[in-house]
C-alpha cells in the first residue's frame, strides 16, 4: 500500500487499474448469488471504470486518489468475504437465503463499520509531509505486529471456534480469511487512513488541494500517454 501514498507515474497507472479489476472481479459474487441483479453490476462497473481512467488520467488531489483506492479496496475484499460467507451458509449449512444474505451483510457493514471508527478516531502519528501542497508519506508504523500475523491469528482462532460447532470447510476458512484481512489491513495503516482525514480537513482551509509530491513527473508522463492527452 505504500505506492499508494506516493506514487509514482508507473504505479498510478497501475495501481487504480489493480484495484478496479479485483473489484469487478469479487463484484462477481452478486449476480452469482442474486441472478437479477446483472444490471446493477453493470452499471456499478461502468461507474468503476470511469472511476479508474479519473484516477490514472486526470485526478492530482492526494486524498481523492487515496481514498478512492483505499475505499474501493477495502470493500472490494470485504464483499468477496461476504459473497463467500452468503454462498457456504446457504449451500454448505443449508441456511435460507435469508439468513444467509443476513450474514453476507453482517459481514461487509462489520468491515464498514471498523473503517468508519479507524478514519473517525484520533491518530497517534501524523504519517504525511506537508511542502507547500505536496503530500509525501513518512514511515510511521501503526503497530509492532505485522497485517499477515493479525489476520492469520484470527483466522485461526475462528476456524477453531466454528470447527468445535460446526463442520469446517475451505469455504468458510477462505471467508474468514478475507474478513480478518480486512481487519488487519485497516488495523496496520490505520494512522494513514486517520492522516487522510486530517489532510481533508486542512485542505478544506486552503485554496489550492494536496498534491502528489511527484506531481511534475506525472504530469510529464501523463502528457505522453495516448489517453492522458485526451483528458488533458
Amino acid at each position: 500500500m505504500a505506492n499508494m501514498y506516493n506514487p509514482d507515474p508507473v504505479s498510478i497507472k497501475k495501481g487504480p487499474l489493480a484495484v478496479v479489476a479485483f473489484a469487478l472481479f469479487s463484484g462477481l459474487l452478486g449476480p452469482i448469488n442474486f441472478s437479477g441483479v446483472w444490471w446493477i453490476y453493470g452499471v456499478f462497473s461502468m461507474v468503476l471504470l470511469m472511476l479508474m481512467v479519473y484516477l490514472v488520467y486526470r485526478c492530482e488531489r492526494f486524498t481523492v486518489y487515496t481514498l478512492s483506492m483505499s475505499i474501493v479496496g477495502l470493500s472490494s475484499l470485504a464483499f468477496a468475504a461476504a459473497g463467500l460467507a452468503y454462498i457456504v451458509a446457504f449451500d454448505d449449512l443449508n441456511r435460507s437465503r435469508g439468513e444467509a444474505a443476513m450474514l453476507g451483510a453482517f459481514m461487509f457493514l462489520a468491515v464498514a463499520g471498523y473503517y468508519a471508527l479507524v478514519y473517525f478516531t484520533k491518530s497517534k502519528a501524523f504519517p504525511f509531509l506537508i511542502s507547500g501542497n505536496k503530500v509525501s508519506p513518512i514511515k510511521v508504523r501503526s503497530t509492532n505486529i505485522s497485517a499477515g500475523l493479525i489476520s492469520g491469528v484470527g483466522t485461526l482462532v475462528s476456524a477453531a471456534f466454528i470447527n468445535a460447532t460446526t463442520p469446517l470447510t475451505s469455504g468458510i476458512v477462505a471467508a474468514v480469511g478475507l474478513f480478518f484481512a480486512c481487519i488487519a489491513l485497516l488495523t496496520y495503516d490505520r494512522d494513514s487512513i486517520r492522516g487522510l482525514r486530517t489532510l481533508r480537513v486542512k485542505e478544506s482551509k486552503m485554496s489550492e488541494p494536496f498534491t502528489f509530491s511527484g506531481i511534475d513527473e506525472i504530469r510529464e508522463a501523463r502528457s505522453r500517454w495516448l489517453l492522458g492527452r485526451l483528458f488533458k
